[in-house]
């Protein structure tokens, strides 16, 4: 059993299904290995040491652990921006290896799973996530970035950027106080009031957002206590006690909501879970689609197969990406299967029922190692050329079935019998490259890679 409840991730799939989930992350989710990024407590404590080392000055009681405090003072005493942020930060702190909950929300993004997210984190471990899945994620400062049109859900960084725009980073409510019309100031005025327009009819998921940026707390709920919500969901380890303690504004607006669900878990294994959840809904929906096209098609008959339950997330998101036809290193943009991945669920059906053994991401049958990508239409050699740049994988296959392309290799599609010929490629590997049908058609007991 995974760490999300069943009752929970049936709400959580659905709210995907019918777009209405929007996700928000703070402090919490960049804190987990192995990105590791400090948290507000933990720079407070660094920068106020290195202030007194600097101005051989004394900070206020309570700066050393609590960065409001320290930002505060600094920000009285014009230091804030000249002091604080050019020298004493850490900043290479804020760009360590994205964590697996980095690279879910970045995956949620491209294929539109999620309405949109929104952070109180300064770091890109987001954008370097996905940047890992392929894809250059364009981050929004305001409202006004919010609203346009990108080839991702947008997402919002409440508190600015440390790669972006460093000098116009918010670290304290006095920012907001001090001169409205700030660039700063303005940024979070216009991410507020496109929260309050965006929010409505949305279910709200919570990852470690109630961590150390209190000040924060009450400016979105300002944005967002005027609507009411079918479904608002906290991820944090902390107990109900202490995380009422340090947002009640938050805890008393969550409680008011139709259905508030906390879960006492971490915010990185929670959306991992949620995303192999995801995508094996995915692979599941294609497999379903596909029930009652492969009888007819591969003339084979037998009980429909399930993928085993013991897949890991990696695994899901490599099955579902070949699937949509993108070689690793490419964003999937799919959210739900498509007609043009039909066959390619059928070739799955297929294999299963002849007995393959589903081994992570690929299959094996008479110990040969098997992998299925979308060939859509197009033609072999186009699609082995789509996937020659890929990086080599430590075991490597010895077939790649391309399902739904065309054969270009000089062998008639309509020719019968095990002994045809596949298409042989070298990406970057010694696999032979097949259409579903030759697959299909061919012996692997006998047949050599």
């Amino acid at each position: 059993m995974g760490i999300i409840a069943p009752e929970l991730s049936q709400k959580l799939l659905a709210s995907i299904e019918t777009d209405r989930l929007v996700i928000f992350a703070g402090a919490g989710l960049s804190m987990a290995h192995p990105s590791e990024v400090p948290s507000a407590a933990k720079v407070a404590a660094y920068t106020s040491k290195k202030y007194s080392e600097v101005t051989l000055g004394d900070v206020p009681a309570g700066a050393g652990d609590n960065l409001e405090i320290l930002a505060e003072f600094l920000l009285a005493n014009g230091a804030l921006s000249t002091l604080f942020i050019d020298r004493l930060v850490e900043w290479d702190a804020f760009r360590r290896a994205p964590n697996k909950g980095h690279k879910a929300i970045a995956d949620f993004l491209w294929c539109h799973a999620i309405v949109s997210a929104v952070t109180t984190n300064v770091d890109e471990l987001i954008e370097l996530a996905s940047s890992e899945l392929g894809g250059f994620l364009r981050t929004s400062l305001d409202g006004a970035e919010m609203s346009r049109i990108w080839p991702h859900a947008p997402f919002l960084k409440v508190h600015g950027c440390a790669v972006r725009d460093p000098n116009n980073t918010l670290w304290c409510k006095g920012q907001l106080r001090a001169n409205p019309l700030e660039l700063c100031a303005r940024r979070v005025q216009e991410s507020t009031t496109w929260l309050r327009a965006n929010l409505v009819g949305r279910d709200l998921l919570f990852v470690g957002f109630w961590s150390d940026w209190a000040y924060l707390n009450s400016v979105l709920v300002d944005a967002i206590d005027a609507n009411r919500f079918t479904l608002v969901v906290l991820v944090d380890p902390e107990n109900r006690a202490k995380l009422q303690q340090k947002a009640p504004e938050l805890w008393a607006w969550a409680s008011k909501q139709q259905d508030f669900v906390h879960a006492p878990v971490s915010g990185a294994d929670f959306l991992d879970e949620l995303r192999a959840l995801f995508c094996r809904s995915f692979m599941n929906r294609l497999l379903a689609s596909a029930t009652s096209r492969w009888p007819a098609w591969a003339g084979i008959l037998g009980p429909t197969q399930a993928l085993p339950e013991t897949l890991t997330t990696e695994d899901l998101f490599a099955l579902r990406r070949d699937s949509c036809g993108k070689p690793t290193r490419q964003v999937v943009t799919e959210k739900r299967p498509t007609a043009a991945m039909s066959t390619t669920g059928v070739a799955h059906l297929c294999f299963l029922n002849k007995g393959a053994l589903v081994d992570g991401a690929r299959y094996t049958i008479a110990n040969k190692r098997l992998r299925i990508v979308n060939g859509a239409g197009m033609l072999l050699s186009d699609v082995r050329a789509a996937f020659a740049q890929e990086p080599p994988t430590p075991q490597g296959d010895d077939y790649v079935v391309c399902a739904g392309a065309e054969d270009d290799g000089g062998v008639p599609p309509n020719v019968i019998g095990r002994h045809m010929t596949p298409t042989v490629a070298r990406p970057g590997s010694s696999a032979k490259w097949m259409t579903a049908v030759q697959a299909l058609q061919t012996d692997f007991a006998t047949e050599t890679a």
